[in-house]
């Protein structure tokens, strides 16, 4: 059975290849920067996929997030199934916290099972946002392998503004470093064309896939829907749903 994949792939990570999920672009969801916070909200999310279209493989992913004005608290499961029996899963807690203005910290805890083997592992976050137009981000956490523990380290950036007064745009790069994988260079974008409605896109050469998505809503609740194409292995379509609540003052 394949290993449980730690790429964002909840909301717009799923169609940036796991871009912006460094900066926030993403509040709920699997492996993404713990410091990311929507003060005075609360959501649940289900988004789920078979990897490049398999038979009898399927992955799925709920999150649960509740944010105050100063501090947040998430929790994710993960989970990956085949019709051979076989099954991998993991449990993802985290908390934010806004230090100043702009200025956002956060921690996460990870316990990953598979084939009967568990390991712990976990790391922490920076963001900083004093600007509307510009973001800056960064992780270092311990990833688990077959020999061990690896230290994983990611920063990235993104810029945005507005088009014609109507339309909001923003742009980013990520870079995921670890000893066992080398450099991951992610490119994101997204454009959002209506309070209802946004495109996203992404790009990672070193996995070799591009992806496209669009994100709608009506009210409380959301949908996205994202396409992922990698070079040789070919497509996989991720699909979710989220509800939010803004809590008033």
């Amino acid at each position: 059975m394949a290993s449980l994949p730690v790429v964002p792939f909840s909301g717009s990570s799923g169609a940036t290849v796991g871009a912006g999920s460094i900066l926030g672009w993403e509040r709920n969801g699997f492996a993404i920067n713990p410091a990311a916070l929507h003060p005075r909200s609360m959501s649940v999310s289900a988004s789920g996929y078979s990897p490049y279209g398999l038979d009898g493989i399927d992955v799925g992913e709920m999150t649960a997030s509740w944010d105050g004005f100063r501090m947040g608290t998430s929790l994710t499961y993960r989970g990956m199934y085949d019709a051979e029996g076989g099954s991998a899963s993991a449990y993802q807690l985290q908390e934010s916290i806004l230090l100043i203005r702009g200025f956002t910290s956060g921690l996460v805890v990870r316990y990953q099972s598979e084939e009967g083997r568990g390991s712990f592992d976990g790391g922490a976050g920076l963001l900083w946002r004093m600007f509307s137009f510009f973001t800056v981000g960064g992780v270092v956490e311990t990833l688990p392998m077959p020999w061990g523990h690896t230290l994983k380290s990611a920063v990235g950036v993104d810029a945005g503004g507005t088009l014609y007064g109507a339309y909001a745009w923003r742009v980013c790069i990520e870079n995921n470093y670890n000893v066992a994988e080398g450099m991951d260079w992610r490119y994101g974008a997204t454009l959002q064309l209506h309070s209802l409605l946004s495109i996203y896109s992404g790009w990672s050469p070193r996995v070799q896939t591009m992806a496209l998505g669009i994100r709608f809503g009506m009210g409380n609740w959301e949908g996205f829907s994202s396409i992922r194409r990698h070079l040789t292995l070919g497509t996989t379509s991720i699909q979710g749903l989220q509800w939010q609540h803004e809590m008033k003052p």
